[in-house]
């Protein structure tokens, strides 16, 4: 399909282009020394206008994360940031994802699942793994037009083959059969195999929290885990969420939590701002205890929910493990170590699993959102350490206490460097740059 794609992506033409682009299209407040300083004027670029047409030589799909992970590094130097309008955003994926042949719905699910879900947040990753997105696509690791499979169904359970299709657009097929199973019998139970990156697991467990059912929702990842006692990566960051509804907005309970001591955006965070990892979460390449987010990023390895053994690690770590039970074993998906990361695996499918689960509280004793009302009033009573510091109950009002990327008229925050690749992705493939003024 893509045969003639050659493998000079990351060139000198495509980084004159790039910053030309940038320092024409960003804010005068949005400063660009450091990338002049410690990138640009390594290239010898100077600002020039645009061509008349796009830069669009055709590359290998696979130097798209080699490329990725260069500017990744580059930008560790310091982080600077810029907000772009979330409709514009929208935009710009939907547009590079339909020029991949990716099925017009399909693309209206992953945009809304990955979007949506850096309202809150620091800095938002969409445009991160749209990047991965494309390559799996072009490799045709991903296919961005099959229809999920089911393989076996009951009442109450199903076992979905996902065919290789975008991770979301299966997840959303398998918790809406979760619920139409919930609401009839009470409960249901929906394995799938041959899945790819999912996204956020509460995106899906509030779907069925809105219907006024429990959502539940777990997947495995590719390795980055080291199991207790070990001393290399064997899991992966293996999610769990739940979701569950109340009388009050404010009282829904909704939580994600990985198997790891830290999270992949925590860990990257930490690298943005040039600081430690804390103590007892993660190993360097020697499988010695490091703070070194590069190292245990590259190198090494997460320690699981609760560090080392004396901690009680091994709970995390048996975490992951129920994880991959309810996936990998579960619904015949690869599993353990066996889940490549995307520099290992070239141009072989994902094959993640994931669990969807919607339970119908109305199948139980009754007044079940009267009791999530009370039960979230008497944690908010709790009389706190700090009296500006409240103890927070895990619902909306956790939004109240995180860095959030959204600022004034809708915008969302995006690293310099997501920018940089996102306007490389839009010459190649043809599709109007980002606007960002």
């Amino acid at each position: 399909m893509h045969d003639d794609i050659s493998s000079a992506f990351f060139d000198l033409e495509m980084r004159q282009t790039t910053a030309a682009f940038l320092k024409q299209n960003l804010s005068p407040y949005c400063p660009m020394s450091l990338y002049e300083t410690q990138y640009y004027s390594a290239c010898n670029i100077s600002p020039r206008q645009l061509p008349s047409k796009p830069f669009k030589k055709a590359r290998n799909s696979r130097c798209w994360v080699e490329a990725k992970m260069i500017l990744t590094h580059l930008s560790k130097l310091e982080v600077q940031y810029y907000n772009v309008r979330r409709d514009e955003i929208a935009r710009f994926m939907f547009e590079c994802l339909t020029t991949m042949k990716v099925n017009k719905e399909y693309a209206r699910i992953l945009v809304d699942a990955l979007v949506n879900v850096d309202l809150n947040k620091e800095f938002g990753e969409a445009l991160y793994r749209l990047l991965l997105y494309v390559a799996d696509l072009l490799d045709e690791s991903c296919n961005g037009s099959a229809k999920p499979k089911i393989l076996k169904s009951n009442d109450v359970t199903a076992w979905v083959d996902g065919m290789h299709t975008l991770g979301p657009v299966i997840g959303k097929f398998c918790m809406d059969m979760a619920i139409k199973k919930a609401k009839l019998h009470g409960i249901g139970i929906i394995i799938t195999k041959n899945s790819n990156y999912l996204g956020k697991c509460t995106w899906f467990t509030k779907k069925a929290m809105q219907k006024g059912l429990i959502g539940l929702a777990f997947s495995n990842t590719a390795h980055a885990l080291c199991p207790t006692r070990a001393k290399q990566s064997y899991l992966g960051w293996n999610p769990v969420a739940l979701s569950a509804p109340a009388s009050k907005r404010i009282n829904n309970f909704s939580l994600e939590v990985k198997s790891t001591a830290l999270s992949l955006r925590q860990v990257v965070m930490c690298i943005n701002r040039g600081q430690e990892l804390p103590m007892n979460c993660a190993y360097d390449g020697n499988a010695a205890l490091t703070t070194d987010p590069k190292d245990a990023l590259y190198e090494g390895c997460m320690l699981p929910l609760g560090g080392l053994e004396e901690t009680g690690g091994y709970k995390g770590y048996a975490l992951a493990i129920v994880v991959e039970i309810m996936c990998g074993i579960f619904g015949d998906s690869l599993y353990g170590d066996s889940i490549k990361r995307a520099l290992e695996r070239g141009r072989e499918p994902t094959n993640l699993g994931h669990c969807f689960i919607a339970i119908n509280p109305n199948h139980f004793a009754g007044n079940f959102k009267k009791r999530m009302d009370d039960f979230a009033k008497s944690i908010r009573k709790i009389k706190p350490i700090n009296a500006n510091e409240p103890v927070i109950y895990p619902s909306s009002e956790v939004d109240k206490y995180m860095p959030s990327c959204v600022t004034v008229k809708n915008r969302l925050r995006y690293r310099l460097v997501d920018l940089m690749a996102a306007y490389q992705l839009s010459c190649i493939l043809n599709v109007p740059p980002l606007v960002l003024k």
